[in-house]
């Protein structure tokens, strides 16, 4: 598994202490299975678009997380953790009050084409992507 996955799982399973719920530890919270589930988060995490504009790249995890719904609980935010861990390296993070980022996460949750979101869909340049891209600013 590589490493940026293992830190994915890593932070998804902080996000829910931190909440103090309950982690089911033969599914590890996954909605279907951990088999599935962690190949599901692969796919969206090998399919981030990273020659494209930062902006896009976030728009593409925020829509693509949420709406996959991988997660029993928490996809929300952990698309909201993981696209600032996403920008880390650079040096950048999203700028945002946690009333905004959830307000924005709901918006996004809500504008899902479908969910689960099938993976011939997570690349659709939608409603729903268009404004998570237009919500996308990160500060340095």
């Amino acid at each position: 598994m590589s490493e940026l996955l293992q830190n994915a799982l890593a932070l998804h399973e902080e996000i829910l202490l931190s909440g103090r719920e309950l982690i089911d530890s033969d599914s590890l919270g996954f909605v279907y299975g951990k088999d599935a589930g962690e190949a599901k988060l692969k796919e969206i995490i090998a399919g981030t678009p990273i020659e494209a504009e930062l902006s896009v790249q976030l728009a593409y995890l925020a829509r693509a997380i949420t709406c996959a719904q991988v997660f029993n609980e928490g996809n929300k935010r952990f698309a909201s953790v993981f696209m600032n861990f996403w920008l880390r390296p650079m040096g950048l993070r999203i700028q945002a009050t946690g009333q905004e980022m959830e307000t924005f996460m709901v918006s996004v949750l809500e504008g899902c084409p479908s969910i689960p979101l099938a993976t011939e869909r997570l690349h659709d340049r939608d409603a729903v992507y268009q404004y998570a891209s237009n919500g996308s600013e990160t500060e340095s």
